[in-house]
C-alpha cells in the first residue's frame, strides 16, 4: 500500500468511496454538574447492533477540493484507491486540521486510516507545522479508537461541530 499525494485522475477513484461506515459503539457524553463543580466525560457505549454511519463530508465537490487543497493523500494498492483524507494548515500557530478522512469499507481494519496518518504527520514535518488535529464524529469509534495509538492527545469536544450536527472529539498530534 503506498500513500501519496492525489492526482486529478485519483479524484474519480476518491468520488467512487462512499462515505459511510459501521460502528457497534458510540461516545456519549456525561455532564455533571454541582456548585464549584462542573464535569464532562466521553463513555464508549456498545450499541444493541450495528449502524451505519455516514461521513459529514459525503457529496462535497472532490475535483475543488483538490483544487484548492494544499495536502490530499490518497493511499493505493495495486490501482485501486483505498482511501483519502485532505489536510488544511490553520491558524498562526501552523495548525494542520485533517478534514476528510475517507477509507472505504471493504478496507476498514486494514491498516489504511493509520497509513493516511502517517502520510499526513510525513507532509506536516516537511511543511513545518507545530501540530495535527482531527475532528473525530463521536460515532466514529474506529477512528477514536486509532489516534491515542498514534500518539494523538484527546484534546476538547465540540457540539454539533459537523454538518450533520454529530458532536466531535478533538484529538491532537504535536509534531
Amino acid at each position: 500500500m503506498e500513500v501519496r499525494n492525489a492526482t486529478v485522475a485519483d479524484v474519480a477513484l476518491c468520488e467512487r468511496i462512499a462515505p459511510a461506515f459501521r460502528t457497534r459503539y458510540v461516545w456519549k457524553v456525561e455532564h455533571e454538574a454541582s456548585e464549584g463543580h462542573f464535569a464532562i466525560s466521553f463513555r464508549r457505549a456498545r450499541l444493541p447492533q450495528e449502524l451505519p454511519v455516514e461521513s459529514p463530508y459525503g457529496g462535497d465537490d472532490l475535483f475543488a477540493l483538490w483544487q484548492r487543497c494544499r495536502c490530499f493523500l490518497v493511499a493505493e494498492d495495486n490501482g485501486l484507491v483505498l482511501g483519502y483524507m485532505t489536510m488544511y494548515p490553520r491558524g498562526v500557530s501552523d495548525e494542520g486540521w485533517i478534514n476528510h478522512f475517507i477509507v472505504a469499507e471493504a478496507s476498514v481494519r486494514r491498516g489504511v486510516a493509520a497509513r493516511l496518518l502517517e502520510g499526513a504527520e510525513k507532509w506536516g514535518r516537511e511543511n513545518r507545522l507545530t501540530s495535527i488535529t482531527v475532528a473525530a464524529q463521536s460515532r466514529n469509534d474506529p477512528l477514536i479508537q486509532l489516534l491515542p495509538k498514534r500518539g494523538y492527545v484527546f484534546r476538547g469536544f465540540m457540539e454539533s461541530f459537523f454538518p450533520t450536527g454529530d458532536a466531535a472529539l478533538l484529538f491532537t498530534l504535536a509534531l
